[in-house]
């Protein structure tokens, strides 16, 4: 909708294309995720991840410098508030995906269906391994006919020696 759009810094310029904004639109779907169950369960520890997040922001902000956003033919500059601020809906973000798919406040349908798929592969498993073990034993007890019917025209032929 809005256009083509790049980021520009000291490392030069690049081009943010539809794969960018749709991790973008999926971390910050994550953040508000987070943000709400957060408020929810009043979980402080999303303060923390936020706050990890800020720093991060700061960090990257001071590492590389002055940062543009070019949207739709107007740029403007993004300085270290805008990365930190950025750098905590990241962080968020990350404990909204952390709380999608933990499974220790309540089973989802997501948790559920992998136990399900992991009793069925368990069950496959141990399938496996008796079929091995019965075409193993069928193996085994051909090479022992075998070895009886040598053993028996041996002795009718008078032959005692053993191989």
């Amino acid at each position: 909708m809005v256009g083509g759009m790049g980021l520009v810094g000291k490392f030069g310029g690049i081009g943010l294309g539809l794969g960018t904004m749709t991790g973008t639109g999926m971390i910050i779907g994550a953040a508000t995720y987070g943000g709400l169950k957060a408020i929810t369960d009043k979980d402080a520890t999303a303060l923390g991840a936020i706050g990890l997040g800020t720093l991060g922001g700061v960090g990257v902000s001071a590492t590389v410098g002055g940062i543009g956003l070019s949207v739709g033919g107007t740029a403007f500059s993004i300085g270290m508030g805008s990365m930190a601020t950025a750098g905590g809906i990241v962080g968020l973000g990350i404990y909204g995906l952390t709380k999608i798919f933990s499974h220790t406040s309540q089973p989802t349908k997501l948790y559920r269906n992998l136990q399900y798929l992991e009793a069925i592969t368990l069950e496959y498993e141990e399938e496996r391994k008796w079929a091995d073990l019965e075409s193993g034993y069928l193996g085994i007890e051909a090479e022992l006919q075998a070895l009886k019917a040598t053993l028996l025209q041996d002795n009718n032929s008078g032959q005692t020696t053993v191989s």
